[in-house]
């Protein structure tokens, strides 16, 4: 992946969840090639620490859905590094696919508890923080699905999470769209705070999560009609 240059990012620290694998890994590399101090968060340990030690940052194995290892893991940079400046929440999950009236409720949970309560929990920790210093940019990732509903009648991945039939009134798409409704809650947070956040709805992204999704998508046998621009281009 080519690094972009920003502002000086040098020394200045980043809290990254997911980030074991996919958007959230492609966000800690970036991070780490513009010379910042990192804080990596995934629950699968074992990518986790060989990222972690690859990019020379703090490992936080454990899941965004407990908050006492969310509040170690912003305490950690305050340890370590001495604050938090910028966070990037992109922990999620897909879920098994399965239409409403047969998606059971520990599935509908687990979706829930990671995609919403988690983003929550990120975003209660991390702000406590930046409140305090008077400065911190937050951005949460969130997927496309949680605005545009699919026109098949069932749905196979992150479209609609937990894979439920993607109707608009339905709990799957609250569950990846909700991001954004923390987002525009969170900004009153922050602006009489010196910080700012940013949602990112993600079109198809070609990473685990979304499976055999994306290949559909970037082969044009109908999902490309969700691809603005038709086309899909591979940098993770």
């Amino acid at each position: 992946m080519t690094a972009v240059h920003y502002e000086d990012m040098r020394n200045k620290v980043a809290l990254v969840t997911g980030a074991a694998s996919g958007i959230g890994e492609a966000c800690a590399r970036q991070f780490a090639a513009q010379g910042c101090r990192l804080l990596l968060m995934d629950r699968d340990e074992e990518r986790l620490h060989g990222l972690s030690q690859a990019l020379g940052a703090i490992a936080a194995p454990g899941s965004v859905t407990d908050e006492a290892t969310v509040s170690a893991a912003v305490d950690s940079c305050l340890r370590h590094f001495g604050g938090l400046d910028y966070a990037v929440n992109s922990a999620g999950v897909a879920g098994a696919p399965a239409a409403i009236a047969e998606t059971t409720l520990d599935a509908w949970q687990e979706v829930i508890n990671i995609n919403l309560t988690g983003v929550f929990l990120c975003l209660k920790h991390q702000l406590r923080v930046m409140q305090a210093a008077g400065f911190g940019a937050i951005v949460n990732i969130a997927s496309g699905a949680g605005v545009i509903a699919t026109p098949h009648g069932r749905c196979e991945d992150q479209c609609g999470a937990a894979g439920l039939d993607p109707d608009p009134h339905a709990g799957g798409i609250a569950a990846t769209g909700a991001p954004t409704g923390k987002d525009d809650s969170g900004q009153y947070s922050l602006r009489s705070h010196g910080q700012r956040r940013g949602n990112c709805r993600c079109g198809f992204v070609a990473v685990q999560l979304a499976g055999k999704l994306c290949e559909r998508a970037f082969t044009g046998s109908g999902w490309g009609y969700f691809v603005p621009l038709k086309r899909g281009r591979r940098d993770l």
